[in-house]
């Protein structure tokens, strides 16, 4: 029993443990990282050492290389209709709902210079309309930072941010996306049943 309670505490733990990734640019390096509660294994840059195995890859011969041209390709057609494909990007729509990000922080420095004024304002507009547009400077983990230089002639952007969501949102989003992916394969499949056996009943009352 205490076993079996030791094993529905650690399944609870484990569907609320946060996973992410935390990445950015310093304004020489972009680096990236995947945060697993509040560790961060950084994936670029990677100071350890790794052992790159290099494999030669097998170069086809000139026989093979012909051999492969004269086989024909056998064309795929999907059988999918309108209706299917709506319900297939519901179906997206609705499972992307459910998973629920959190923002820990973003930060965001960027100075506008070109050796061109006129590029320099535009580009700033640009900038500023983008980020009017996601809201991002309502955010209150948000440095959000933009400015002009007319004496450069070359921008400078720096940034990073860390976002993570819980596991029990990414495992009830795959859990979302696999029954309704089989019920839309299971309605796609009696629907072509349907089709063929129509098409047969047509095809015995001409013969």
């Amino acid at each position: 029993m205490k076993v079996l309670i030791v094993l529905i505490v650690l399944i609870i733990l484990l569907m609320l443990l946060p996973v992410g990734i935390d990445a950015g640019y310093d304004g020489r390096q972009a680096f990236v990282g995947t945060r697993i509660g509040p560790k961060v294994f950084w994936l670029y840059p990677w100071k350890s050492h790794r052992f790159v195995h290099k494999t030669k890859k097998r170069e086809k011969t000139k026989q093979e290389a012909l051999s492969s041209l004269s086989k024909p390709k056998k064309a795929v057609k999907l059988n999918i209709n309108w209706e299917e494909i709506k319900a297939g990007l519901d179906l997206l729509v609705r499972s992307v709902k459910k998973l629920r990000f959190r923002l820990h922080h973003l930060t965001l420095h960027v100075v506008s210079a070109f050796p061109d004024p006129y590029d320099t304002v535009m580009a700033y507009g640009c900038m500023t309309a983008a980020v009017n547009a996601m809201g991002l400077e309502r955010l209150k983990q948000a440095d959000i930072q933009l400015g002009v230089d007319f004496s450069a002639d070359k921008s400078e952007f720096n940034g990073d941010f860390s976002v993570t969501i819980r596991i029990y949102y990414v495992l009830k989003f795959g859990l979302t996306m696999a029954f309704g992916a089989l019920r839309l394969l299971l309605a796609h499949r009696k629907r072509l049943k349907q089709e063929q056996t129509a098409s047969a009943l047509i095809a015995g009352k001409e013969g």
